[in-house]
């Protein structure tokens, strides 16, 4: 499956195209809540070593390696992390055999894309919502989104509405922005 503009539409929104550092012209990449280096609409940044960069020790080093200069660029490089989602998320439609519609497939490649996928393998995606999935238990779909709103053991206002967001696309299949 291919995410629809849903998911564009959703991240636009949560992440922001804003400054890491509004004292300077042009767009800086920011440190998010989660400690990660991020530029563009919430593109991850890596260090020398591939591993995600981190921490405000290394703000020289992000501003030295940021590739994003403006919002087409930005734009172009959501839809390539989008598409890298997806090839993630339809690995687990097709290991689950689960099937499933247009609405929870962008609302998965959403997710994902605002955790990460090593986050959510780590802490038991997918089979918490594969098990709700396959139960077409959209209760327990529901409440495994909303696990997913904290940083650091912070609830974040942020992530809270994104998940929201995310599952009401789902039931209603209309983007509604809760923040």
């Amino acid at each position: 499956m291919k995410a629809s503009n849903a998911v564009i539409l959703l991240r636009k929104h949560y992440e922001g195209l804003h400054d890491g550092d509004l004292h300077a012209l042009g767009l800086q990449p920011k440190l998010c809540p989660a400690d990660v280096w991020t530029e563009g609409y919430g593109h991850a940044m890596h260090g020398p070593d591939g591993k995600l960069l981190k921490g405000i020790a290394n703000k020289d080093y992000a501003y030295a390696r940021s590739t994003i200069k403006d919002e087409a660029t930005a734009l172009r490089v959501l839809a390539q992390d989008i598409e890298e989602r997806e090839a993630s998320v339809n690995k687990v439609i097709e290991k689950y055999k689960l099937s499933i519609n247009q609405r929870l497939f962008d609302a998965l490649v959403d997710i994902v894309y605002n955790v990460g996928l090593q986050a959510l393998e780590l802490d038991g995606f997918p089979q918490s919502i594969v098990r709700a999935i396959q139960d077409i238990d959209m209760k327990r779909i529901e409440d495994s989104f909303m696990l997913w709103v904290k940083s650091k053991g912070k609830t974040l206002p942020g992530l809270v509405a994104a998940r929201k967001s995310e599952v009401h696309y789902i039931k209603t299949g209309e983007i509604k922005f809760f923040n």
